[in-house]
């Protein structure tokens, strides 16, 4: 007679299956931990020092240098307290998991989820301002998609102290006054925005740029590039198309920018200077070397955008032509 084995099936193996799946899941965190120890490193700086004014320079110092340049015994043992102080520019950076090591996750994710939906206080914050902005050039039509912060806490002060009609009226001062295409009237830093190929200003990775900027009462700007309207209204009507090559764009909106900053009255400035002269002073460390009150203007590109920026720094870098309300620039 036959006898029945004492199993006549095969038992299952959940346990070797989850101890395979952990082992290539711990093997993959390994490898991507490594991976951001190398990416992780202090950006890379680069500056034109003759160009820089007194306002610059200080600034320049600040994000550079770190806060520790001291070795003795005390600032030894503050050393973890101030390594959060020191300047961003000599800062480790230390990119993010899955994302931040791989640009192609990044590239992806700000195409798939678009642009941020704007909420209704998102008005009582911001003003935004579209211009189309015509190139001297080859009169190609640039778009721009500004957004200027409301000084929400000067109507919140009033509204204390005045009554309900004194508070909208200062509020609707307020608002008449902020006008962005009008000279010498700019008096907040500006940070200029390029977006990358194929996109425009209504991408994920541009507004929250934009909100980061205007949060911290600067004005937010970004350049759409020819032909790159993110509303599809205005065509580019030139043989030429934007590329990464081409910084005619850029220049030309940095000059009809700069023109809008709010300029330093120059007999005023003189007789500071004469006055710092005849005291024995020193006015390196004072803004009065300074041409502007308005700014100044920050460039930052992504992508094709970026090399846009570093081609054009570069290029005015080289003839001695970078304007003094170009705060600096990045590429991302």
């Amino acid at each position: 007679p036959l006898i029945n084995p004492p199993h006549p099936t095969l038992p299952a193996t959940p346990t070797g299956w989850a101890l395979g799946a952990l082992s290539l899941c711990s093997m993959g965190l390994q490898y991507e931990l490594r991976l951001q120890k190398e990416l992780t490193a202090p950006p890379i700086v680069f500056c034109q020092n003759e160009t820089l004014n007194g306002r610059m320079e200080r600034i320049y110092r600040k994000l550079t240098s770190p806060s520790s340049s001291s070795t003795t015994t005390t600032t030894m043992k503050r050393r973890s307290k101030d390594t959060k102080k020191e300047g961003i520019f000599s800062r480790t950076v230390t990119p993010s998991l899955f994302i931040g090591t791989r640009g192609i996750v990044a590239s992806t994710a700000a195409y798939a989820l678009g642009g941020k939906h704007h909420h209704d206080d998102d008005g009582k914050k911001v003003k935004r301002v579209r211009e189309v902005m015509k190139m001297g050039a080859d009169g190609a039509l640039i778009v721009l998609d500004w957004e200027i912060p409301l000084d929400t806490n000067t109507t919140t002060t009033n509204s204390s102290s005045n009554n309900n009609s004194n508070t909208d009226a200062a509020k609707h001062s307020l608002d008449n006054n902020i006008d962005i295409t009008k000279p010498n009237s700019i008096t907040k830093p500006i940070i200029l925005l390029l977006h990358g190929m194929n996109n425009d200003s209504t991408f994920g990775y541009i507004r929250s740029m934009m909100r980061t900027a205007t949060d911290r009462g600067w004005i937010a700007v970004c350049m759409n590039l020819r032909g790159q309207d993110g509303l599809h209204q205005v065509k580019n009507s030139t043989p030429r198309g934007y590329n990464a090559g081409y910084t005619g764009d850029l220049r030309g909106v940095v000059e009809q920018v700069e023109y809008r900053l709010k300029k330093r009255r120059r007999r005023r400035r003189n007789e500071n200077r004469a006055t710092l002269r005849n005291v024995g002073g020193n006015n390196n460390d004072d803004d009065d070397d300074d041409d502007y009150i308005g700014g100044p203007i920050y460039l930052l590109g992504y992508s094709l955008g970026a090399n846009i920026v570093t081609k054009y720094l570069g290029e005015e870098s080289l003839h001695g032509t970078l304007p003094k309300c170009i705060g600096g620039g990045g590429g991302m």
